[in-house]
């Protein structure tokens, strides 16, 4: 489906993509905003061409290292390995 337009009362443009998440197949909306019409409508279709090619609207805003900080404190805390293995992929974590 094509985004649909509107301006809004600060003046900036804002396009709303309507989509079926491809995981989850639940309807969602992404909105995209510019100080122009043509920066937020490239917004729009270029999140609208990574969903055609299978990607998600948006990148994920959490970096790698907070996702494997985490992932230590908890997954590989939790696991079942010997401390020695945790040890092991703990380093492979660090720069």
């Amino acid at each position: 489906m094509p985004p649909r337009k509107t301006k809004r009362n600060d003046g900036r443009f804002a396009f709303t993509l309507r989509y079926v998440d491809p995981i989850t197949g639940e309807k969602k909306r992404a909105y995209f905003y510019g100080r122009t019409q043509a920066e937020a409508k490239a917004k729009a279709e270029s999140a609208r061409q990574r969903l055609t090619h299978g990607g998600p609207v948006r990148d994920a805003s959490r970096t790698l290292a907070d996702w494997l900080q985490e992932w230590q404190a908890t997954f590989l805390e939790a696991s079942g390995r010997a401390q020695s293995t945790k040890t092991m992929h703990a380093g492979y974590c660090h720069t």
